[in-house]
């Protein structure tokens, strides 16, 4: 089967296996490396973390409007929090959901915080 393979430096590559073969080796090292490798090789999987990781804050600011506040209030501020990637940005807004009065104070924040970029729920109170 290894005679079909295009391998550069097949010899080297069949050299090493064999050696390896003959190796003993701890299980719990081996796990490590493989670990250590994979999270190496996959930053799509960090990518995707990412994300599911900001979604989630998002839709936890929105629950919290939504307890706090008042029930509509959550969907107004939808489109903001949807354009804001910064994980940063979404913590302290999380803090400041937990934390407003109204709807007002909310907003505030989410100015300051996006820089003037997230007006969702201008002029509510």
């Amino acid at each position: 089967a290894v005679d079909g393979l295009s391998v550069p430096h097949k010899l080297d590559l069949l050299g090493s296996l064999a050696t390896l073969g003959s190796a003993t080796y701890d299980t719990a090292t081996i796990l490590e490396m493989i670990r250590r490798i994979t999270m190496d090789v996959a930053p799509i999987v960090e990518h995707l973390a990412g994300h599911a990781i900001r979604d989630t804050r998002r839709e936890d600011i929105l629950k919290l409007l939504e307890l706090r506040l008042q029930p509509d209030v959550a969907d107004a501020f939808k489109p903001a929090l949807a354009r804001i990637e910064n994980a940063q940005q979404l913590e302290a807004l999380f803090e400041a959901a937990a934390l407003a009065d109204s709807v007002a104070d909310f907003q505030k924040v989410l100015d300051a915080t996006s820089n003037g970029a997230g007006n969702g729920a201008a002029g509510q109170s």
